[in-house]
C-alpha cells in the first residue's frame, strides 16, 4: 500500500543525537593517528569491564544496521504527496512510484477531489491505477509517461471540466493526439461516471476494454471510431442515445448488446466493424425516419444495405419496434434472425434476397406470450433460398401474400393456431417442404399458396375443406390428411 505524505509536513527521520562515551574507562587504549595502525595494549583492568565494553560496541552495531535496515526500506516504498486545497487534498506527487496505484478517497478525514498536473509524470512502472469517485479533477499530463500503464479506473473521461477526450490526462492537446499520448500498453478502462462525450476515445488504438458506468446516458459521436483493438463494450441500460460514427473501425468488436433502453442510433455508428458477428438492436434503423437496418452501418438506403453491412455479420436479434419495407433487403450474409416479442410489424419485403438467411424466430416461436406481430407482410421473407426453418408466434394472424415465395430450401414451418389467412403465392415455389400443418383455426388460404410444393404433404385440424378457402389453393395437388389431431 503506498504511504501518503504532505509535501507540507516534517521529513520522517529526525536526526539522531550523537551520544559522547566516556573514554575514562578506555584509558589503556590507545588510538593511532589515520595514518598509523591501531595499537592495543594490554592492561591489568578486570577482564569483566572488557567483555562490558565489547557487547556494548557488538550491540552498538547490530542497533546500527537495524537501523539502516529500517531506513533503506521506507525510503522503498512508494508515498503519495499531497497538499490542503480548496474541497479537500489534491495528490500532487509520487515518491518511489510502484506497479500498482489506488489513491485513497480521503486523507485524513478530508476528501481527495484533485490529481494535479503531471503527479505521477513517467511513472515508467505503473501498471495500473484506481482513481476514486471523489476526484472530481484530473490534472494536464497527470500520468504522461507512463509507458508500463495496462489498466485504469477514471471516475470520469477527460479533466472533468472541459476537456473531454481520455488522452487528456497523458498530455494529449485535443483527440487527434490520443493515438500519440495514451500508453500503447494501456489495454482496459473502466469508467466510474460522467458522460461518454464526442470523440472521447477517438483512435485510442490500444485499448481492447471498455466498461461503462449505469449513470451514462450518451455515447457521443466518433465516442470509439478507431479503436481498432476493441474487442468489449457493454453498453449500460442508462444509455438513450449511440452518436454518429460512435464505433467506427471498432475491428476487433465481434458481438454487441445495444440495449432497449436504446431511442437513436446515429448513421456509421458502427460502419467498418469488420469482425461482427452479431448484433442485438431495439429497433431497426435509427429510431425514426430511416428504417432500414443498414443505415447504422452507413447505408443511405435500402438498396445499399448490401454494400455497406460487414459480410462477418450472421445473427441479428431485435428487441421491439417495427420491421418496415424492405428493412433487410439484400443482407445477403445473415444467417439468423430472432425477432422479439415486442416487435409489432414486419412490412413488406422486409427480408428480401436474404439469400444466407437459415434460420427465423418470430416472438420466440409458439410459446410467446408477449409477442404483438399480426401480419407477416407481402414478399416478406421472398427469395431467401438457404431457408430451413420459420417459428412463427402465437400472435400472428395473418401471412400475407408470397411471403415466403422461393424459400427453396424451406423444410419446416409452425404456423401457430391464431393464423386466420394463408395469402396467395404464400408458399409458392417451396420445393422442399415436406410438411405443414393448417390448424383450425384457418379460415382463407389463397390463391396457389402451396404452387410448386411437390413434396409436401398437408395436415388439416378441419375435417372437410372450408368454404373459405381459393379453389386453386392447392393446385398442385398435394396429399391432404384432413381431420388431423396433433398427438
Amino acid at each position: 500500500m503506498a504511504e501518503v505524505r504532505s509535501t507540507k509536513g516534517e521529513d520522517f527521520f529526525e536526526e539522531a543525537p550523537v551520544v559522547k562515551e566516556n573514554n575514562e574507562a578506555l584509558d589503556k587504549v590507545a588510538v593511532a593517528p589515520a595514518s598509523e595502525p591501531v595499537i592495543v595494549r594490554k592492561t591489568n583492568k578486570s577482564p569483566v569491564i572488557l567483555g562490558v565494553i565489547i557487547l556494548s560496541v557488538v550491540l552498538a552495531v547490530i542497533i546500527a544496521l537495524v537501523c539502516i535496515g529500517f531506513a533503506t526500506k521506507n525510503q522503498g516504498e512508494m508515498e503519495l504527496l499531497y497538499e490542503e486545497v480548496q474541497g479537500g487534498i489534491a495528490i500532487t506527487g509520487v515518491k518511489n512510484c510502484g506497479a500498482e496505484v489506488v489513491i485513497p478517497s480521503e486523507i485524513n478525514g478530508k476528501p481527495v477531489v484533485k490529481i494535479g498536473e503531471r503527479a505521477f509524470f513517467e511513472c515508467t512502472s505503473l501498471t495500473s491505477v484506481v482513481i476514486p469517485n471523489s476526484v472530481t479533477s484530473i490534472g494536464y499530463f497527470a500520468f504522461e509517461g507512463c509507458n508500463s500503464l495496462e489498466e485504469i479506473t477514471v471516475p470520469f473521461v477527460g479533466d472533468g471540466r472541459y476537456e473531454t477526450h481520455f488522452g487528456y490526462i497523458f498530455g494529449a492537446p485535443n483527440c487527434r493526439d490520443n493515438s500519440y499520448c495514451v500508453p500503447a500498453s494501456l489495454k482496459k478502462v473502466t469508467i466510474l461516471g460522467g458522460k461518454i462525450g464526442d470523440n472521447a476515445f477517438q483512435y485510442c488504438s490500444g485499448l481492447t476494454s471498455v466498461t461503462l458506468p449505469n449513470s451514462v446516458t450518451a455515447i457521443g459521436e466518433n465516442a470509439f471510431a478507431g479503436c481498432t483493438s476493441l474487442t468489449s463494450v457493454t453498453l449500460p441500460n442508462s444509455v438513450t442515445t449511440i452518436g454518429e460514427f460512435a464505433f467506427v473501425g471498432c475491428e476487433g468488436i465481434t458481438s454487441i448488446v445495444i440495449p432497449d433502453s436504446v431511442k437513436s442510433i446515429g448513421w456509421c455508428a458502427f460502419h467498418h466493424c469488420n469482425s461482427l458477428e452479431e448484433i442485438t438492436v431495439p429497433f431497426v434503423g435509427d429510431g425514426s425516419d430511416n428504417t432500414h437496418f443498414g443505415y447504422i452501418f452507413g447505408a443511405s438506403n435500402y438498396a445499399l444495405n448490401y454494400d455497406c453491412i460487414q459480410t462477418s455479420l450472421k445473427k441479428v436479434t431485435i428487441l421491439g419496434g417495427k420491421i418496415e419495407k424492405n428493412a433487410f433487403d439484400g443482407c445477403g450474409s445473415l444467417t439468423s434472425v430472432t425477432i422479439g416479442d415486442r416487435v409489432t410489424t414486419i412490412g413488406e419485403y422486409a427480408f428480401t434476397n436474404c439469400k444466407s438467411l437459415i434460420n427465423v424466430i418470430i416472438g420466440n416461436g409458439a410459446t410467446s406470450t408477449g409477442n404483438s406481430i399480426t401480419t407477416i407482410g407481402k414478399y416478406a421473407f421472398e427469395g431467401c433460398e438457404s431457408l430451413t426453418n420459420v417459428t412463427l408466434g402465437d400472435s400472428v394472424t395473418t401471412i400475407g401474400a408470397s411471403a415466403f415465395r422461393n424459400c427453396i430450401g424451406l423444410t419446416s414451418i409452425t404456423i401457430p393456431n391464431s393464423v386466420t389467412t394463408i395469402g396467395v403465392y404464400a408458399f409458392k415455389g417451396c420445393y422442399s417442404l415436406t410438411r405443414v400443418t393448417i390448424p383450425i383455426s384457418v379460415t382463407l388460404v389463397g390463391n396457389l399458396a402451396f404452387d410448386g410444393c411437390t413434396n409436401l404433404t398437408i395436415y388439416c385440424e378441419a375435417t372437410s375443406e372450408p368454404s373459405n378457402w381459393d379453389y386453386y389453393w392447392n393446385n398442385s395437388n398435394c396429399p391432404v390428411v384432413w381431420g388431423y389431431k396433433e398427438s
